[in-house]
């Protein structure tokens, strides 16, 4: 069963490295992985409000009116997990995010720089080789 993810980044031509790791990621879990991409909050509102396939929101920080998007998403669908990414980790921005409804931030440059992080199977899966 694939996950589907609705990213909102005014910029994703900048993207392709980093869904590529994405997808990289998911990959080595098994995971099937899909995206849609939408270029700003009136974008990816006005495609929730017809249908939410989507298991995640992941939306960009800078560029896009985060702040409105996360509580329209949160208006549209309580439970739906919203995480946030950028270039800059601005604590501040990120303590708002959350305050704002947001459950987690990822830092584009570690997906960039080719950073890992690893979760408990990950680790299992290493040791076995």
């Amino acid at each position: 069963m694939p996950i589907y993810m609705l990213l909102v980044d005014d910029t994703p031509e900048e993207l392709d490295f980093i869904l590529q790791e994405i997808c990289k990621r998911f990959a080595h879990r098994d995971i099937d992985f899909k995206y849609e991409i939408r270029r700003s909050r009136s974008e990816a509102i006005e495609h929730l409000k017809g249908t939410n396939p989507y298991d995640i929101v992941l939306i960009d920080i800078v560029g896009v009116q985060y702040e409105e998007l996360i509580k329209d998403v949160r208006a549209l669908y309580p439970y739906l997990p919203i995480s946030m990414f950028s270039r800059q980790a601005i604590p501040a921005e990120i303590i708002k995010c959350v305050d704002l409804g947001a459950q987690s931030f990822i830092f584009k440059l570690d997906l960039m720089l080719g950073a890992r992080p690893i979760a408990p199977s990950d680790k299992w899966r290493d040791e076995k080789g």
